[in-house]
C-alpha cells in the first residue's frame, strides 16, 4: 500500500478494496515479521499496526481494531511525543473506532485534545485540523449536540471555500451538513433556503444525474418530512431515486430516521419498493 494511514475517513474506499482483496491476511503476516525483525516500536511496524487496525475497523472487528490502535497511540506517544503529527493522527484514528463502538465520550475527548494541539501548532486551515474538526462534528451529531456541531461546520466552511473552492464536494457536504443540523434544531426556513442553494450548486457542478446531486435532493425530502409535508417529501424521494441516489441509501431508506414520519404511508412503501428495484437493477447492470 502506498497510502499512509493518516486518517481513516478519507481512506475508507481504499480500505474497503483492501479488505476485499485479502489485505488483512497479508498485513497480519507482515506485522508478525516486522515485530520479530524490526521490533515493535519501529516506524514500519507501527504503520502496519495502524493499517491492520483500519482494515479491521472496516470489517467490523472493532474490539481487535481498538486494541491495535490503542497500542499504536501508546507507542507513538512514548517514542515521538504527545504532540507529534503521527501521535495526533493515531489518536483521531482511535477515536474513529471508538465512535463505531458508540464510546462517544472517550472518542470526543481524544478528538478535542488532538484538535486543540493541531489548531495551536498547525493552524485552523491545516488539513489535519479540518479533519479532526469534522470527526468532532460527527461525534457531536451522534450525541445529539446539533448546536455545537453546526457551529464547528460553520467554522470549517469558509476555510474549505477558500482552500478547496465553493464547488468542491467537501465544501458542499459541509453546507448540506449545516442545513441538516438546522433541520434537527427545527429551524426549517433557514434549512430549506440553505439546502436549496446547495442543491443548485451540486446540479450545476456535478449534473442532475449524479449521486451527490441526488443525495442533496434526498436530504430535501427529509426536510419536507420533518415539516409534515409528505406529498412533497415523496416527490423529492422519487426524484432522488430516479437521478442517481446511492444504492446503500436507497436500500436502507425505510430505516432512515429522517423519514420516520412517512412510515405507514402507502406512498412511502411504494417509493421504498421502487428504490430497491432500481438498486437491484443497477447491481445487475454492473455485472
Amino acid at each position: 500500500m502506498t497510502l499512509r494511514p493518516d486518517n481513516f475517513l478519507q481512506c475508507i474506499p481504499a480500505l474497503e478494496e483492501a479488505h476485499e482483496n485479502g489485505a488483512e491476511k497479508l498485513l497480519r503476516e507482515t506485522l508478525a515479521i516486522q515485530r520479530r525483525v524490526l521490533g515493535p516500536e519501529h516506524p514500519d511496524t507501527v504503520d502496519s499496526m495502524s493499517w491492520l487496525g483500519a482494515v479491521l475497523m472496516v470489517r467490523g472487528s472493532y474490539d481487535e481494531a481498538e486494541k491495535l490502535l490503542r497500542e499504536t497511540v501508546e507507542i507513538r506517544r512514548r517514542v515521538l511525543g504527545p504532540e507529534h503529527h503521527d501521535t495526533l493522527i493515531a489518536r483521531t484514528n482511535l477515536a474513529n473506532v471508538l465512535m463505531e463502538e458508540k464510546s462517544y465520550r472517550e472518542a470526543e475527548k481524544l478528538t478535542r485534545d488532538a484538535l486543540a494541539v493541531q489548531q495551536r501548532l498547525l493552524g485552523a486551515d491545516h488539513p489535519d485540523t479540518l479533519n479532526s474538526r469534522n470527526i468532532l462534528v460527527t461525534l457531536l451529531a451522534m450525541e445529539g449536540n446539533y448546536t455545537e456541531a453546526e457551529k464547528l461546520l460553520r467554522e470549517n466552511l469558509p476555510i474549505q471555500q477558500r482552500v478547496l473552492g465553493p464547488e468542491h464536494q467537501r465544501t458542499l457536504d459541509s453546507e448540506a451538513g449545516i442545513a441538516w443540523f438546522l433541520t434537527k434544531q427545527g429551524r426549517y426556513t433557514e434549512a430549506e433556503k440553505s439546502l436549496r442553494k446547495t442543491c443548485a450548486v451540486y446540479q450545476r457542478a456535478y449534473g442532475p444525474e449524479n449521486p451527490f446531486t441526488a443525495h442533496c435532493t434526498y436530504q430535501l425530502a427529509g426536510l419536507a418530512a420533518a415539516q409534515g409535508l409528505p406529498r412533497r417529501a415523496l416527490l423529492l424521494l422519487l426524484q432522488a431515486v430516479d437521478h442517481g441516489l446511492a444504492q446503500d441509501t436507497a436500500m436502507n431508506m425505510e430505516q432512515d430516521d429522517d423519514l420516520r414520519s412517512l412510515r405507514g404511508n402507502p406512498g412511502f412503501a411504494a417509493v421504498v419498493a421502487h428504490a430497491k428495484q432500481v438498486a437491484v437493477q443497477h447491481t445487475t447492470n454492473q455485472r
